[in-house]
């Protein structure tokens, strides 16, 4: 695999989170597994793990996932993905 942003083709297996925005709630998932850029740090998810973090993101949003909640000016959520 190149990385779209730097090029390189060495990747590492890791982990990222991602910030997600529905109406007035932001949602961070975190601990996506992911392929990671060892140059650059550009995370990349697989098809799958993409569709399942769209699911939890479904759960999360309409109240049917346990998560953290944040108070602030956004009602922030956060969630931690495991597959």
């Amino acid at each position: 695999m190149v990385c779209v942003m730097c090029k390189h083709t060495g990747m590492t297996a890791g982990h990222t989170l991602l910030p997600l925005e529905r109406d007035n709630k932001i949602l961070i998932l975190t601990d996506i597994p992911a392929r990671v850029c060892a140059n650059c740090g550009k995370p990349y998810m697989t098809g799958a793990t993409a569709r399942e973090v769209e699911a939890l993101a479904d759960k999360v949003f309409s109240g049917t996932a346990p998560s953290a909640r944040v108070p602030g000016k956004h009602h922030i959520l956060q969630a931690s993905f495991e597959s």
